[in-house]
């Protein structure tokens, strides 16, 4: 068979591994293109192969801020606290003078 040839919404949801729900989902939101004869829901194999790319997710992008690379050591947060230690002691020893 074709995939210009129509087939019924159930068929086609057994032949891709979908449930007719989520054809007919897909149908109400408008991403498969589908024939109403009769009393029942035809569709075309081309047609859930487009569903499958209008349906196509990218990749999100990473929530982390961290910048990664070569160099291993102290984080921001460990270099700010460091900086503070070493001013505390500064004035610290500036005062016992």
């Amino acid at each position: 068979m074709s995939d210009d040839h129509p087939i019924k919404l159930t068929a086609a949801a057994k032949e891709f591994g979908m449930s007719i729900c989520t054809l007919r989902a897909q149908y109400d939101k408008g991403n498969l293109v589908a024939y109403k004869i009769g009393k029942h829901l035809w569709t075309k194999r081309k047609h859930v192969f487009e569903m499958v790319e209008l349906c196509r997710v990218d990749r999100k992008a990473r929530g982390s801020i961290s910048i990664r690379n070569d160099e291993t050591g102290l984080s921001e947060t460990d270099h700010i606290s460091s900086a503070r230690a070493a001013l505390n002691q500064t004035l610290t020893a500036r005062g016992k003078h």
